[in-house]
């Protein structure tokens, strides 16, 4: 991966646990995703969401 890919990975920001894994999911180009979460998801539903 050149330095140029690497840097229009990186998202703009401060990143927390949730936005990271969004991110991370977003670059492996994941589809859709099942299971039951809890209030400890929900930073990771927030990134999902403002990203869509």
């Amino acid at each position: 991966m050149s330095e140029t890919d690497r840097a229009s990975n990186r998202p703009s920001g401060r990143m927390n646990g949730g936005r990271a894994m969004a991110e991370m999911l977003r670059l492996a180009e994941v589809g859709p995703m099942f299971g039951m979460g809890g209030f400890q998801l929900l930073p990771f539903y927030d990134a999902l969401a403002s990203s869509a």
